[in-house]
């Protein structure tokens, strides 16, 4: 099944760049997290409302989980589009609207999208990613039928104003993937990644530290002591204080508890299980966590009473409206 989808992406690729229709000429490849684009939203993608990034095939068509294969193929984060909120649903109709009012562009009937029935001929659907009910939708007068004999997936029909109706998953038809938007961050704070950061040049010690970035909660939501949780947050923010960290040393929101060498995120509480200590660290007690220039930002843990300039994070802006 891989090889015959693999086989199936190549054949996709192939003919997505050969069509001149897309007036796209550079041939589509992987996204990967060190290419300029994979955080934000540039060609092939669309940005639509500032808000939701999408992929339309238009004249290219696949079955539904090959086109599943294709959106994942294009962007580890994509999938074929799940439109979950009302305004969602809207913007995407008035962008397809606006851009292809006569269906001149798509290869008819339309696109399918990432809803699909949870159990043959049940006519009931979930949204493909999490099997999230349905909570708004643009049915056809009569859809779903269930007349189908395999399990439906959501199409529109480009035809009848991009009302959605039942489709078989085997029936090849254009689809819409959608990937995650650019990250929008609050003023003052730099996105880098899917993670908003504030490098502040005023020095502190960790406790005073820890109390000055939620000062910012209310431009800045959920503001507090960078917290760095998974392997790309590292690597993205040391790659950011390569170019940006002005020679300081930084405190982030980790300490220790009292002298057991057991450390804890400050926000949540939680333990941490990934650490980048710098050689010979840690070699404190009852003390933080920053990170230091002259070691490449790897980690060091200095007593809390001493004095480092502050990473804040915040949430990206969309994520609060």
């Amino acid at each position: 099944m891989f090889r015959l989808l693999s086989l199936f992406v190549l054949g996709f690729l192939f003919d997505f760049t050969c069509s001149e229709t897309h007036g796209i000429s550079t041939k589509l490849v992987p996204e990967t997290v060190d290419d300029p684009g994979f955080f934000d939203c540039v060609d092939p993608w669309v940005l639509v409302e500032d808000k939701y990034c999408y992929f339309f095939s238009k004249t290219t068509s696949a079955e539904w989980e090959d086109a599943q294969g294709i959106c994942r193929y294009l962007h580890p984060e994509a999938k074929l589009a799940e439109l979950e909120t009302r305004q969602e649903l809207l913007d995407l109709l008035f962008h397809l609207l606006d851009d292809d009012l006569h269906c001149e562009t798509w290869e008819k009937p339309g696109p399918q999208i990432g809803g699909i029935e949870l159990h043959e001929r049940d006519s009931d659907f979930v949204w493909a990613s999490g099997n999230a009910t349905l909570v708004e939708d643009n049915w056809m007068e009569g859809e779903p039928d269930g007349s189908t004999s395999s399990r439906d997936v959501i199409a529109m029909d480009c035809e009848k104003s991009y009302e959605w109706y039942a489709e078989s998953d085997r029936t090849s038809l254009p689809f819409i993937c959608e990937k995650p938007p650019p990250t929008r961050c609050p003023e003052d704070f730099q996105a880098v990644g899917r993670t908003c950061y504030m490098l502040s040049s005023w020095i502190m010690h960790w406790n005073a530290a820890s109390e000055y970035c939620p000062f910012y909660e209310s431009q800045a939501p959920h503001s507090r002591l960078a917290e760095l949780e998974t392997w790309q947050e590292v690597e993205l923010l040391t790659e950011y204080l390569r170019q940006n960290g002005n020679q300081l040393q930084y405190w982030i929101g980790a300490s220790e508890v009292y002298s057991t060498g057991t450390y804890i995120w400050a926000s949540t509480g939680e333990t941490l299980t990934r650490f980048n200590w710098a050689e010979g660290q840690p070699d404190q007690d009852d003390a933080a966590i920053a990170l230091v220039r002259s070691a490449d930002y790897q980690w060091k843990d200095f007593p809390k009473t001493q004095y480092e300039a502050v990473i804040c994070e915040a949430d990206p802006r969309d994520l609060h409206p």
